[in-house]
């Protein structure tokens, strides 16, 4: 078990690596010159200079060759590219170009708000979809089983803007049971919470009916029934233990959902989180606060999926070997 958890956390090092590469380039590539779009149009030539002096945006991209082959490491590997990693790796984020705040006061304020919405959705997401697989295996080839089938693709077919758009029209605004924009505490976060629950639940259910009714096929459920073994027992105990491997390869890597999961909801809502930083972030070309958050979003992807697979592998022994 030693060994496959070195291996996985192994095989994440160039995945996060290839990261933090992509995100250097893509931020150096775009024809987008900061310290001109920061000084203005009447900026000087020494203006401009000493603006990208202060960002690190005078130094080399990656490697300064000379130095390099001149034997003077420390100098030839101080580059942009080797700062960007620096200062992510010990969480020292920089300031924002275009909010001129320090990153991580960004973070922490819009951190809350968040998570006050994406914390509910995330566990009601598992919560309903594991209860309503199991119970359309209890039901499966019935009537009751196609009508919730198609419940699931209906709501797999409408999109989650246009659903949001509408329920906040007749719900909102309409019918007044919900604020219809800003940051109302827990009154305005009950909307967005059943909207983000419900965008995606389709799927998420029949993904669980489908591998709980593979489950139900196998050789030792035949075995548990001979034995006498039945009903809500033999689907929730003896059918979901082997089934939470691929539930939880499918749920764990969602955990940057948890940052920038409620984008459109945060952005239509009025919810000063981390997923309208982020848009206006893009929309501002602000790259330390992109470089951020997606540095974010990506160890805690590849943090979701290496537990995925170590607990997957601690209850089935047999993908250790694999």
């Amino acid at each position: 078990m030693k060994r496959f958890i070195i291996r996985r956390l192994l095989a994440a090092v160039p995945v996060l690596l290839g990261v933090l590469l992509l995100t250097f380039a893509l931020s150096r590539v775009l024809p987008d010159d900061f310290a001109a779009r920061r000084g203005g149009e009447h900026a000087s030539a020494e203006m401009l200079a000493d603006l990208r002096w202060a960002h690190g945006l005078d130094k080399p991209l990656f490697v300064e060759w000379d130095r390099l082959f001149a034997g003077n490491f420390a100098a030839a590997f101080d580059s942009q590219f080797f700062a960007h990693c620096r200062r992510l790796f010990t969480l020292d984020f920089g300031r924002s170009w275009s909010a001129l705040r320090p990153v991580s006061h960004m973070l922490l304020e819009g951190l809350g708000p968040s998570l006050a919405i994406t914390v509910p959705v995330m566990l009601a997401s598992v919560a309903i979809s594991l209860v309503l697989g199991i119970l359309a295996v209890f039901v499966w080839r019935t009537s009751w089983d196609r009508w919730l089938l198609g419940a699931c693709t209906l709501n797999m077919s409408i999109p989650g803007v246009a659903l949001i758009l509408t329920a906040q029209y007749f719900v909102a605004f309409e019918w007044g049971w919900a604020p219809v924009h800003g940051w109302a505490g827990g009154r305005g976060l009950v909307l967005p919470v059943v909207l983000g629950v419900l965008i995606g639940l389709g799927a998420d259910v029949r993904f669980c009916r489908a591998v709980l009714l593979k489950e139900m096929r196998e050789d030792f459920m035949r075995t548990a029934l001979a034995k006498g073994v039945g009903g809500w027992r033999l689907c929730a105990v003896h059918a979901l233990r082997p089934a939470l491997g691929p539930l939880l390869a499918r749920w764990l890597p969602r955990l940057p959902f948890l940052l920038t999961g409620a984008l459109f909801l945060e952005r239509i809502f009025g919810i000063p989180g981390l997923g309208g930083m982020m848009a206006d972030a893009i929309a501002a070309r602000d790259f330390p606060v992109i470089n951020v958050m997606t540095f974010i979003a990506a160890m805690l992807h590849l943090f979701g999926q290496s537990l995925a697979d170590v607990l997957s592998a601690w209850m089935e022994p047999r993908i250790r070997i694999s």
